[in-house]
Parts: C-alpha cells; structure tokens; sequence
C-alpha cells in the first residue's frame, strides 16, 4: 500500500517531469514510452487534480494516449485526444 505523502510525491514528480519536457521541446512532438502508473500520474498533472484522487486511469499494456498541449490564451492548456488506443495490437499473435 503506498502512503498519501509518497503518491503525492511521486504526482509531483511526474507533474515536474511533464513541464520539463514542455520547456525543453516547445513546438516538437515528443514520444513518452512509460509504466502505466505514469501515466496515470500524467493525467493526474493535465487534470489538475488534487490530493485526493477520486478515479483511476486503467491502462491496456502498450496502450498509446495523447495529448496536445493547446497554446492558445482562450483555450485550455492540454487537449486529450485519446487514451488506452490498443489498434496497433490487432492480428499479433500474442
């Protein structure tokens, strides 16, 4: 069981992860290959939520999400175009 303060400080990491990558590659796309657990803690970052998670992210494995960070002044700041995509699983004999 992970305790309140380490899920908060693992958010903040990811959270900081995050807007480095968006300070460091402004205007490129970037691939983020990831544990699940990142990802979620991703969107715990782009939703702006607080300590107190109401709702899993359930990730397929090598599911592909993504967002679009918006920067526009009269829009939000990221896009979610899709999450848990599995399509490029289709026909492999796993």
């Amino acid at each position: 069981e992970i305790n309140g303060e380490t899920l908060m400080h693992f958010r903040t990491r990811v959270g900081l992860f995050v807007e480095d990558l968006v300070e460091r590659h402004r205007g490129q796309t970037v691939v983020v290959v990831a544990h699940g657990g990142v990802v979620e803690g991703i969107f715990n970052h782009v939703f702006n939520v607080g300590p107190w998670q109401r709702c899993e992210v359930w990730d397929h494995n090598t599911a592909i999400t993504h967002f679009e960070l918006v920067e526009h002044p009269r829009r939000e700041v990221w896009r979610l175009h899709y999450h848990n995509r599995v399509e490029h699983l289709i026909g492999l004999d796993v």
